[in-house]
């Protein structure tokens, strides 16, 4: 009886118990711990090491926390047990699934994790579990990950639906779970450990997807080496790293500003010396033809990615992460080299290589596959905005089905480690450049953007760039209102859905009165010839926000019932003109690089409801001339736009 349950509970990420327990994984270098092998602890190089090629390290043993006084046995096996577990959906786990992951998982760390008890202090200061890979199994249970099986997770309040008027104005923030409410710092290390693992699988099976032959490609001799200007791959290291009287470092200093404290993240002793082995001392040498591709992301690239953020994190702090970062440099050379591609004003200069970009991705997919060992790399800085890099990459590609998946991905990177709009720096420019991609990719497919975030602040205490940016968060919500899901569940309750769409136009008019003098249009020329009125707002930020707001309400309008017949259909069609006319007038002013881009996708939507060919032609004209100062996307929305229109012409 007492093994039943013993049995009941235990909450294993496999369906056995972790095998050689001590085994070969408490002395020797790392190396031979984590391949579970006998070390004959010989330095710097270790025999088997030494045989086999591999890297030799000895790392200092991380110490155990003390338990409390007075805990029961059976309290530290469940305290255990719970720190061991993924938080996952159980209809979707099978036994068989997670014994494979407990063969991918690191001996080193399954015996910290069997020893520990996390102390209620911020899990960023932390180290979590370490898994190397996560198998296609992992994968296959979580392809069927949506928001609904987000809301049932445990760190985070899921945000209300919009079709609950009441609920609708109620801004609460993310609400981490404390120790007290089952949330621990262990479960937090799963959440982390499972959303990292997953996005690695999705690179690893891109990687094999390729239509590009690897077989004779040299990693450490193409461009930059993979960890070779490490630290812990330097003979000092190896040595015991001796460390003279004037080398030592001083602490960083701390600060208040959230922009600043993020640059200078207190790690422990142990997360310092394991930092050394991803993160290159001396600064990256690239090649002369790279610095002009490294330039164009910092000039250009980084514009679009910044675009609602006047700090521009990813233009100021990323190329400086980049340069002692194989991994993110990589990414960003990726990034541009597709991006200079797609331009029509460089993809045919002389001696461009078209393979580039795929290279530098592959090699970017390598260094993380690599680096994904190291428990600081997960919930570095440099992760992070490499993980939105490659979005962008795929959204550049042109395929939906790949940058859906790699969306959903850093999603779950992001909501394990609690970061949302207004988490502030880097963290925050990364959420919001993600969020503009995802409303994007939900509108095309039909579905309801992956983020259930809920904003802390009200809009009376943003500034105008904060302003600007909330009306990306707006669309968003207008566009789970379009979905198919909420669509096919409003043709049961009109009056509901009618409701609904009320209490979102009531949420955009609130964030209009809002708005600030910066918002105003400003006097511009007019021509007697153009099919819109021109409508200047600068800078471009808040022209954008504009057209956002307006594009919300041409959804709404398209998507809502219309009960009060033919003089109900008639205002409603009046209004949704108005919205187009404005959305084209603004785009009309619009010629810069970073505005492209959503702009592009505005102009598509203010352009379906179209009829009359004079403004068709002007919004085609409009489409083409941001797909040339963007380079995105490959297929023409203008392509797109016309076989709506005869479609609908045909109907």
């Amino acid at each position: 009886m007492g093994d039943e349950e013993d049995q009941t509970q235990r909450c294993f990420t496999r369906g056995r118990l972790t095998r050689g327990r001590g085994l070969r994984k408490t002395t020797g270098c790392v190396t031979c711990r984590r391949r579970h092998i006998k070390c004959d602890e010989k330095k710097p190089v270790c025999g088997g090491c030494e045989r086999t090629k591999h890297t030799c390290a000895y790392v200092p043993r991380r110490p155990p926390n003390r338990r409390k006084t007075g805990e029961s046995s059976a309290d530290r096996t469940q305290s255990q047990d719970d720190d061991s577990c993924f938080t996952l959906p159980d209809s979707e786990l099978t036994r068989d699934q997670s014994e494979d992951l407990g063969r991918d998982q690191d001996p080193v760390a399954e015996e910290e994790a069997s020893t520990r008890i996390w102390p209620e202090t911020s899990a960023r200061e932390q180290p979590v579990a370490t898994t190397a890979a996560a198998t296609a199994s992992t994968m296959a249970a979580i392809g069927a990950f949506d928001v609904s099986d987000v809301q049932d997770m445990s760190n985070v309040q899921p945000i209300s639906s919009p079709h609950n008027p009441a609920d609708a104005n109620n801004h609460t923030g993310i609400t981490p779970r404390t120790a007290t409410t089952n949330g621990t710092n262990g479960s937090f290390g799963a959440n982390l450990e499972n959303a990292t693992a997953i996005w690695v699988d999705l690179l690893l099976q891109d990687a094999a997807m390729q239509e590009f032959d690897f077989s004779n490609f040299n990693i450490e001799a193409e461009g930059l080496n993979l960890f070779g200007t490490s630290v812990v791959n330097s003979p000092a290291v190896r040595k015991a790293l001796p460390v003279a009287a004037g080398e030592v470092s001083s602490p960083a200093p701390v600060h208040s500003n959230p922009y600043l404290s993020e640059r200078s993240t207190v790690l422990s002793e142990y997360q310092q010396f394991e930092k050394q082995a991803w993160y290159s001392s001396k600064i990256l040498q690239i090649s002369p033809h790279e610095h002009a591709i490294f330039q164009n992301f910092v000039k250009h690239i980084s514009r679009w990615m910044d675009f609602f953020d006047p700090k521009r994190p990813f233009g100021t702090h990323t190329p400086q992460l980049a340069m002692h970062n194989v991994g993110l440099m990589n990414a960003i050379l990726a990034l541009s080299a597709r991006h200079l591609s797609l331009n029509t004003k460089t993809s045919d200069e002389p001696g461009r290589d078209p393979n580039e970009a795929l290279r530098y991705y592959y090699k970017t997919l390598h260094y993380i596959q690599e680096a994904m060992q190291y428990d600081s790399y997960k919930t570095s800085l440099e992760l992070l905005a490499t993980s939105s890099i490659v979005s962008a990459y795929e959204m550049l590609d042109g395929s939906r089905q790949d940058w859906e998946r790699h969306l959903k991905g850093v999603f779950w990177i992001q909501r394990s480690q609690v970061i949302h709009g207004d988490s502030a720096g880097l963290k925050q420019a990364v959420w919001w450049a993600w969020l503009c991609q995802d409303v994007w990719a939900a509108f095309r497919e039909g579905r309801r953007p992956f983020t259930f975030w809920r904003p802390a602040k009200e809009l009376d205490e943003l500034d105008p760039y904060e302003l600007a940016a909330r009306s990306v968060y707006f669309f968003a919500q207008v566009v789970a209102f379009c979905s198919c899901e909420d669509t096919e569940a409003g043709k049961n309750d009109p009056l509901a859905r009618i409701a609904a769409a009320d209490a979102l136009k009531g949420m955009l008019e609130n964030w209009r009165r809002h708005l600030t003098a910066e918002f105003q249009p400003l006097p511009y020329a007019t021509s007697t010839g153009d099919a819109f009125e021109p409508i200047w707002i600068h800078p471009p930020a808040f022209a954008v926000a504009f057209q956002m707001y307006y594009c919300a309400h041409i959804l709404l309008l398209i998507n809502t019932p219309i009960l009060g017949g033919l003089e109900q259909y008639t205002q409603q069609r009046k209004r949704l003109m108005e919205c187009v006319r404005k959305v084209c007038g603004i785009a009309m002013t619009l010629s810069d690089y970073p505005s492209s881009v959503m702009c592009s996708q505005c102009l598509y939507i203010a352009g379906i409801p179209l009829e009359d060919s004079k403004e068709r032609g002007s919004v085609l004209k409009l489409l083409e001339g941001c797909r040339e100062r963007c380079g995105w996307p490959i297929k023409p929305l203008g392509d797109e736009l016309k076989a709506r229109w005869e479609s609908s012409d045909a109907g």
